[in-house]
């Protein structure tokens, strides 16, 4: 199991954000992405999905793109804005996607909500660990800033406020002001009629 401890923002102006990103001393060359997932509740549940399939591609460019399936079981939790999850994850190829929606409805699971991701993956190698960004579309809700640190499971409240007080600063280092983060999850915002 691992801790994630991230945030996202909302972005007005992706192409501006895009050049300053590949400016910025420390960061990695850019990866673009396509990720489609795909969340499962029980049959009839209004319950919120734990289990997820996701296709992730990715390449130099969108024309290379080659990936795998990332199956997911997520304890998720928010604290001011910045998600702290759990989770148990394990691979599979790319080509076995349409057998993992499969394989969730005989198990008695329906699909809750899906959901797609596009755009640009660094890493930036500034703070304590190395810092995981992503400008990414999330249609139809628009452009997000991505920023999150995957640490061991089991860090201690101070170092979870470390690694906050590090999104703080890679936040400013990006030009986002903070009234810009989302706390909200994209769950949340695609399908808001089923959270209270």
């Amino acid at each position: 199991m691992a801790a994630e401890i991230e945030l996202k923002a909302h972005v007005d102006d992706w192409q501006a954000l895009l050049a300053r990103i590949r400016e910025t001393s420390g960061i990695s060359a850019e990866s673009y992405q396509e990720k489609r997932d795909v969340y499962f509740a029980r049959k009839g549940s209004l319950d919120r999905p734990m289990l997820r399939s996701r296709l992730e591609l990715s390449g130099p460019d969108k024309e290379h793109l080659t990936g795998s399936v990332l199956l997911t079981c997520k304890d998720k939790m928010e604290k001011d804005g910045i998600e702290v999850n759990h989770e148990i994850e394990f691979s599979a190829p790319g080509s076995d996607f349409a057998q993992t929606i499969v394989f969730f409805k005989a198990l008695g699971y329906e699909v809750w909500l899906e959901k797609e991701k596009i755009g640009y993956s660094f890493m930036l190698d500034k703070y304590h660990d190395t810092l995981h960004v992503e400008l990414i579309e999330v249609p139809p809700l628009g452009w997000f800033l991505e920023m999150e640190f995957c640490l061991p499971d089991g860090i201690d409240k101070s170092q979870a406020e470390s690694y906050r007080s590090y999104l703080m600063q890679a936040l400013a280092l990006f030009g986002i002001p903070a009234d810009r983060i989302e706390d909200r999850y994209y769950m949340q915002m695609l399908k808001p009629e089923l959270w209270h």
